[in-house]
């Protein structure tokens, strides 16, 4: 048993006329988002400017590659890591247990890498997670 929906041209102007509300407000809410979202990262950031937004990604990765690249030439032994990686050579396991470097320099390095870059607390928290598993292992202390 089929039913049939008959819609008049009434129903149908009302019907496109409330989609064309909702999305204007759909519109209007995703900018009052976006304004709600910079304002927090102002605000969670104290030494950024007006308006400033998160890093993206692809920013978060190039900071990534500074600090590991800089973490590793002070390693023992020390590694060019970007050229490392370019050449596929980071592919084999375990291969960062070669390399260590001691708390404090692993900290420095870190601490100086996100100052430069005025990284809030969620894009350092995320730049550790992605380091974990490519920094060198810690010194251990004699």
């Amino acid at each position: 048993m089929s039913r049939e929906l008959t819609i008049t041209k009434i129903d149908f102007d009302y019907l496109c006329g409330q989609l064309a509300k909702t999305k204007a407000e759909n519109a209007k809410l995703k900018t009052n988002l976006a304004d709600i979202s910079s304002k927090l990262v102002d605000a969670e950031s104290g030494n950024r400017g007006q308006g400033e937004k998160m890093k993206n990604q692809e920013q978060l990765w190039e900071i990534c590659m500074d600090i590991l690249q800089e973490m590793y030439a002070n390693a023992t032994p020390p590694m060019d890591f970007r050229t490392e990686m370019k050449n596929g050579n980071l592919i084999k396991s375990g291969w960062f247990l070669k390399h260590r470097l001691g708390d404090e320099q692993h900290e420095a390095i870190r601490e100086k890498h996100n100052k430069k870059n005025k990284l809030n607390k969620h894009e350092i928290r995320r730049m550790d997670m992605a380091m974990m598993d490519y920094s060198p292992t810690c010194k251990e202390k004699e």
